[in-house]
């Protein structure tokens, strides 16, 4: 929708809370296992100036920890913003527009946030998702030739691995993958 359909505003942190705490409640109605995982983005919005930025990610912050006093046996918080403002403090972990975080601290940002939610099983998995990706992204020069035939035959194999290990569908490596192979 176009932005002239909104109107900007910057809830109080009171606002944020109670309106979440209505929407959890019904999640929860639904599903009373439910775990939610909150974070707050380090990208930057100069748009309204980056004094407004930094109230604004305060504001949430500061909401997503009440919402954790509330609920904490339910409710996760992960410091992705915190990792760029603390870790990767450095310009250099941005873009060149300087307000989102370049290829190197995204890819430090997920190594952190998967260290941190999942089991070394999942950890295994995502390394062979990485191979297979990679493997699916590669265009060779010589399709015909036997490194390519290998190539294919790993990825083949890999595919039905994490098929019948992991119950990941085949439908998934055909949006995911740019290789002619697939």
């Amino acid at each position: 929708m176009p932005a002239a359909l909104f109107r900007r505003q910057l809830l109080s942190v009171e606002d944020i809370v109670t309106s979440y705490q209505q929407l959890l409640q019904e999640l929860w109605n639904l599903n009373p296992r439910l775990q939610i995982l909150f974070t707050v983005s380090p990208v930057r919005h100069r748009k309204d100036g980056l004094v407004a930025n930094q109230r604004s990610k305060a504001i949430l912050i500061e909401s997503v920890h009440r919402l954790l006093e509330w609920r904490p046996e339910q409710l996760n918080y992960f410091p992705a913003f915190e990792i760029m403002i603390d870790e990767l403090r450095d310009y250099r972990f941005y873009t060149a527009d300087m307000l989102h975080p370049s290829d190197w601290a995204v890819d430090y940002v997920f190594k952190r946030f998967t260290s941190w939610a999942c089991s070394p099983d999942c950890l295994t998995a995502l390394q062979k998702i990485a191979v297979l990706q990679s493997l699916l992204s590669h265009r060779p020069l010589l399709p015909e030739s036997q490194s390519s035939e290998r190539s294919y035959q790993k990825a083949t194999e890999l595919k039905l691995e994490l098929q019948q290990r992991y119950g990941i569908e085949p439908a998934f490596w055909d949006t995911t993958a740019q290789s002619g192979w697939q």
